[in-house]
């Protein structure tokens, strides 16, 4: 086996992320897959449709419909899951499962537990408003391992768990490498804009479960009267297109951030509002 290292078979991740409306968690989920590659096999199981794009990453990946996209039932829907990712699950042997989201499914927790052969990592944000926060009442004991990505400047740690398992918070994960992000005059030139131009960057969501349109229009209309142009930024998975004041440029990229250095301001959106 030292001789024919090729023969030696890695343990196998596999990353269960949601996301029918946006790319957070898919973004999370292929920033640790990027960090592992090469250590471990890996598989995504995905609800986002932006399958092309870990394709294009290098990772193979299954796709099943997000609840925000499907007709049936909650409880049909959570069966198939169920049915699906069993069959992912039997197929791949993953050593490990990684789910990022908000709340782990019934069909994900019961096809967990058929499988059995699996550690489960919850890779769980967290950031709720007060009134919107979810208690997780049962199967505290199902996850081997909570990761709680923090912001810009966290340090690595252990935390308190309502759940019966290790927590850590960590720094924020990143999908590109330093070496991979374009300077100023790269971005400028990979997105047709003029070297000496002020740019200013809106990136509001898909906008397929919210209103993006109307979110940034004054604020379009201030950076426009201060001299900027202003570039909007369409998610890859959008189902419908957003409609633009005059003078907006609209571009669809990923990863943004390899292109964050074009612009002199930003407006992005936070999440899990």
């Amino acid at each position: 086996m030292l001789l024919y290292p090729e023969f030696v078979k890695l343990p196998t991740i596999l990353f269960v992320c949601t996301n029918g409306a946006g790319m957070g968690h898919l973004s999370r989920c292929l920033s640790y897959a990027r960090q592992l590659q090469g250590q471990v096999e890996i598989m995504f199981f995905s609800l986002a449709s932006a399958i092309e794009i870990i394709e294009e990453m290098g990772f193979p990946a299954d796709y099943f419909v997000s609840p925000n996209w499907s007709r049936t039932s909650s409880a049909d829907w959570n069966r198939e899951l169920c049915f699906r990712l069993g069959l992912i699950l039997e197929h791949v042997r993953p050593s490990v499962i990684v789910f990022d989201g908000t709340w782990p499914y019934q069909g994900f927790i019961n096809a967990c537990r058929e499988y059995g052969k699996a550690k489960i990592v919850w890779s769980h944000r967290g950031l709720h408003q007060a009134d919107k926060a979810k208690s997780f009442p049962h199967q505290k004991n199902m996850f081997s391992l909570i990761i709680k990505p923090g912001e810009a400047g966290d340090e690595s740690g252990w935390e308190e768990s309502d759940f019966d398992c290790p927590q850590v918070r960590v720094p924020p994960v990143c999908l590109l490498r330093e070496e991979e992000l374009l300077d100023r005059v790269q971005a400028r030139r990979a997105m047709g804009l003029s070297e000496n131009g002020r740019y200013a960057l809106f990136s509001l969501g898909a906008g397929n479960i919210n209103d993006v349109e109307n979110i940034g229009e004054g604020l379009i209309q201030q950076l426009q009267q201060a001299g900027f142009e202003v570039v909007w930024a369409n998610n890859p998975i959008s189902i419908k297109d957003v409609v633009l004041p005059e003078g907006v440029q609209p571009v669809s990229v990923y990863p943004l951030v390899r292109y964050f250095r074009a612009f002199d301001v930003f407006v992005g959106a936070s999440g899990y509002m």
